[in-house]
């Protein structure tokens, strides 16, 4: 949980132009009548646990269009990567939804919210980007990843642009990590073409 000196430097921050992801179960719980989570972020605890644990983009956005995630988790785990709750999240005045909780076209709730000013934009997720894990069909957490930093770089592109071709080279970070048998290892590339990716160890 974020302290009071934390939350301070955190609006500070903001107030002064900055821009924040801000992803925490333990913050959207325990921190709904605080002054950076209804101004700041734009949104309020909606349910404290939602069993759903698919989140999906909401159509047309953006950055997040198309997009299903798995989120969350049950606790058996334990810690970020598998938390006890799900919650989700409400979208003040002035707040847009970019994820819902949804499964079958049921919404069970936002769990990601973005809020924009004039001085700071801020992107709430009420789930710990750990948990994505990209298993059943869902996106990787890597897809996570780079819709996070799209929406961070590029604020202003269309929410109906063909962003399926990269304008650069990109290599992410592979995961798991650390990791057994196999990685995933995600990169984009701005053609068509064969591609050979070699990995070396510390010895070379």
């Amino acid at each position: 949980i974020i302290s009071g000196s934390e939350e301070a430097a955190l609006i500070n921050y903001l107030d002064n132009g900055g821009t924040v992801i801000f992803s925490s179960v333990a913050f959207v719980m325990n921190n709904d009548d605080s002054q950076l989570m209804s101004e700041y972020f734009g949104a309020s605890l909606d349910n404290e646990n939602t069993v759903q644990k698919r989140v999906g983009g909401i159509d047309g956005d953006q950055h997040f269009n198309g997009d299903y995630y798995i989120a969350g988790g049950d606790g058996r785990g334990g810690g970020a990567g598998d938390p006890s709750y799900n919650p989700t999240i409400t979208a003040l005045e002035g707040s847009r939804v970019v994820l819902e909780r949804s499964h079958n076209g049921q919404q069970f709730g936002p769990a990601g919210v973005v809020h924009t000013t004039e001085n700071y934009r801020t992107l709430l997720l009420s789930f710990p980007i750990e948990s994505v894990e990209g298993h059943l069909g869902s996106n990787p957490r890597g897809d996570l990843i780079n819709a996070l930093w799209d929406w961070q770089h590029n604020p202003n592109s269309s929410p109906f642009e063909d962003n399926s071709t990269p304008v650069m080279f990109s290599l992410d970070p592979a995961y798991p990590n650390p990791f057994n048998s196999q990685i995933i290892a995600p990169f984009s590339i701005n053609k068509s073409g064969h591609v050979s990716l070699t990995l070396f160890d510390m010895s070379g």
